[in-house]
């Protein structure tokens, strides 16, 4: 059975975007920017009568029939109420959102007719997401989850964005990119093409990027992450609110917490272990840990450029292995529960940043 209804979620924008118009590329090869097969309708909304009616307009939309497209897809765009702010609870929307799924799991759609539903705050265990999952398993449906939000998929942008235009980036240049720039995919384009309009096209260093991109420390939470690292436990909390009121993703903020503190552990147990001269691995280490710390890869904070590596290092010398242990545990768990239960994430990030520094 070949899908008919889409959902794209995750933490970046710009990825989200991708995976949509990949899709609508994929429904409708032959698609146009002003094509009658593609109806879009606007998720992006504040107040419970606006997400009614975007439901509303969406399943009307689906039921009409283009008289100029024999396919049609319609897409109810950037979805800002299934997941864990004030309008995404309201039972007036609950109720919608709820008969909106039931419609679709029971009735399908018309034939000729696709649904793309996409969004950055669309939460997992969402209602909503849980339909398109279990329509999934029959082959009617097909959920993409965008792995946005870490280091690592903000340099698989980077690497996407340089292949596609012909050019070429060092690794240390393009971590202190990200570094710099933060992990919104949409700025690290933005900054990408600054970078080389500054190099007049040439292959960029670290010091071209240390001197031309800016630091969009606001776009990524680097404060919560530097106050966690720190073991500020009323510095992470302050960080944590003000990121949650900007509507920023509870599941991103916990993987960036694992992010930090795998990194922070990695340094511990190296020093613990007398494996550490200095800032860098002891050029006296054995054969076995010689293997291991060439199999980390990219996963080596030891091996990145000072002032990559200085914020880990520093934050570090504050926790023991005890500590990036019980810490570990704690994040984990609510990762896990953010994704498998009813509470609230945000409760839960709470009560795991305060297990996991008390």
């Amino acid at each position: 059975m070949k899908p008919t209804a889409y959902l794209v979620l995750g933490p970046d924008a710009y990825l989200v975007e991708q995976e949509a118009d990949e899709i609508v590329r994929t429904v409708l090869p032959d698609y146009k920017k002003g094509d009658f097969g593609l109806e879009i309708v606007n998720g992006l909304v504040d107040r419970v009568d606006d997400a009614v009616a975007a439901l509303a307009a969406a399943r009307q939309a689906m039921l009409q029939t283009s008289f100029f497209a024999e396919d049609k897809i319609v897409w109810l765009r950037n979805v800002s109420f299934c997941g864990t702010d004030r309008t995404s609870k309201s039972e007036t929307v609950r109720d919608a959102v709820e008969a909106f799924r039931a419609e679709l799991r029971e009735k399908g759609l018309p034939e000729g007719v696709a649904l793309l539903v996409s969004g950055t705050t669309i939460a997992k265990n969402s209602a909503l997401a849980n339909t398109f999952k279990a329509m999934a398993k029959d082959g009617a449906a097909r959920v993409v989850e965008c792995a946005g939000g870490s280091a690592e998929a903000a340099l698989k942008i980077l690497q996407k964005t340089l292949a596609a235009q012909g050019r070429t980036m060092g690794a240390d240049a393009m971590r202190a990119l990200v570094d710099r720039a933060g992990t919104d995919g949409l700025t690290l384009v933005s900054e990408c093409e600054k970078l080389f309009a500054y190099t007049a096209g040439k292959e960029p260093t670290v010091e071209d990027v240390l001197a031309i991109c800016t630091f969009h420390g606001s776009d990524v939470p680097w404060d919560f992450a530097d106050a966690f690292g720190a073991r500020d436990l009323p510095a992470a909390r302050a960080a944590l609110r003000n990121l949650l009121s900007q509507k920023v993703d509870e599941i991103f903020l916990l993987i960036v917490l694992e992010n930090r503190l795998n990194e922070i552990a990695l340094v511990v147990d190296a020093r613990e272990r007398g494996l550490l001269a200095g800032s860098s691995w002891s050029p006296a280490l054995d054969g076995e840990d010689r293997a291991a710390v060439a199999d980390l890869g990219k996963y080596d904070v030891l091996s990145r450029p000072g002032f990559m590596k200085a914020r880990v290092l520093a934050q570090a010398a504050k926790w023991n292995r005890a500590q990036t242990v019980r810490a570990r545990l704690a994040v984990m768990r609510a990762h896990e529960n953010a994704v498998t239960i009813s509470i609230d994430p945000a409760t839960l990030l709470e009560l795991a940043l305060v297990e996991a520094l008390a």
